[in-house]
């Protein structure tokens, strides 16, 4: 078998069996592959209950990216936890969040709308400054 025809999924799946939890086994072979040990556990950990590496992966891929954008670490793994690992999603959130803080809302109040509007800028825009007036 070529390497380019071997999958992640076999390859991690090979770990030896120990009493680690499944979540420290998968961050563990995840960080073995190249990822950064400084990218969220936690998350990983909290996926790896049922093990989709995967969704593990897609999750850090997903996670570096948007920490590289600029955005706060605490803020990217609060967003990726609230659209489900929805990049997209996760980004226009982070984006409208910081400019909507930069406006001077505050940021629970931005949260909140931001998730009740599913992201729509004019929208939330809308209710902040109503909450305000």
């Amino acid at each position: 078998m070529t390497r380019a025809a071997i999958s992640v999924v076999p390859i991690i799946s090979r770990a030896p069996v120990s009493s680690e939890p499944r979540g420290e086994r998968a961050v563990g072979a995840i960080t073995a592959r190249g990822y950064s040990s400084a990218l969220p556990s936690s998350p990983c950990r909290k996926r790896a209950s049922r093990p989709r590496i995967r969704s593990i992966l897609s999750y850090l891929v997903a996670y570096d990216h948007l920490c590289q954008l600029g955005y706060d670490i605490a803020q990217v793994e609060e967003a990726q936890e609230m659209f489900q690992n929805c990049e997209t999603k996760a980004e226009k959130f982070l984006h409208l969040l910081g400019q909507f803080t930069e406006m001077g809302f505050q940021q629970n109040t931005i949260k909140e709308v931001l998730l009740v509007h599913e992201n729509h800028q004019e929208r939330a825009l809308e209710e902040l400054m109503m909450r305000v007036a």
